[in-house]
Order: C-alpha cells, then sequence, then structure tokens
C-alpha cells in the first residue's frame, strides 16, 4: 500500500480540524474555554463541508494530481488559522488555547508548504507528507484539551 494514502486521512483531519468561525468577543476578559471550544467546533464542521467534495488524488506521486488537491484544501487551511487566531481566550483558556492555535498554524504551515512543493514540481513535498500524522496527532491532542471535540475526531 502506497504510505502516502494513508496519510490522507490525518491529513484530511488536521487540516479540517483547524477553524474557528469568526472574530473574538470584544469583552476584554476573552472566551471561557467552552465558549472557544464551541466556535472552534462550528468551524470545524463549516471546513469538512466545504472539503467534502474535493477528492484526494489516487497517487501523491503525481505531483499535477497532488498540485490540483493541495490547491483546493489550502486555502481552506489558511482561512482556519486566521480565524482561529483571531478569537480571544480568558486568562483561564489562555494557555491551552495558545497551543491548540500553535498546532493549527503548523498543520497550515506544512499544507501550505507541501501545497508550494506540489505545484513547483518539488519531489521533497514527499518527504513533506510523511510529516503530516505527527503534526495532525499533535493537533488533536491540543484540540482535545481544549474541548474542541469536533475538532478532534
Amino acid at each position: 500500500m502506497n504510505p502516502m494514502r494513508m496519510i490522507v486521512p490525518v491529513l484530511l483531519a488536521a487540516s479540517l480540524g483547524l477553524a474557528a468561525c469568526g472574530g473574538g468577543d470584544s469583552e476584554s476578559s476573552g472566551l471561557s474555554r467552552s465558549e472557544l471550544a464551541k466556535k472552534a467546533d462550528a468551524i470545524c464542521a463549516k471546513a469538512e463541508t466545504q472539503s467534502k467534495g474535493i477528492s484526494p488524488p489516487a497517487n501523491f506521486d503525481d505531483a499535477t494530481e497532488s498540485a490540483a488537491y493541495f490547491d483546493q484544501i489550502a486555502p481552506i487551511t489558511h482561512k482556519e488559522a486566521g480565524e482561529l487566531a483571531a478569537l480571544t481566550p480568558d486568562d483561564d483558556a489562555k494557555d491551552d488555547w495558545e497551543a491548540f492555535v500553535a498546532r493549527q498554524k503548523a498543520g497550515d504551515e506544512l499544507l501550505q508548504t507541501i501545497k508550494r512543493k506540489a505545484d513547483t514540481k518539488d519531489p521533497s513535498g514527499q518527504q513533506d507528507l510523511l510529516k503530516v500524522a505527527p503534526t495532525g496527532k499533535a493537533f488533536t491532542a491540543a484540540a482535545k484539551k481544549i474541548g474542541a471535540k469536533g475538532c478532534a475526531s
């Protein structure tokens, strides 16, 4: 079995679960853990819906097919990264939220790198695909810690 096919579900989980549903609270206290989790889960669902119609390539060894796929997926995760970062946690949730956002940003940066390499037919993108599984696991753990169950699935 092609190891890249095993990475696709993790890539999708990492890239789709990386969302939030809009701007932060205008109060200086910020959003509670439960409010953050609710907003993150809503955007995870939105991103999943947006990406359901995007089929992964049959062969990630084909740079043209891979580029077409990542060109569609990468904007979704990039938007999610910005939306997550815009949310402001309260003091109690701050450390866990910042870890969650950092994991999301790492996943987005990895996906953007893979996209650029696929677009330029840089074969080193294949090695970057191997980083998806551990990046996805770290994101899932951070999502669970903040209580974003929908993002962690």
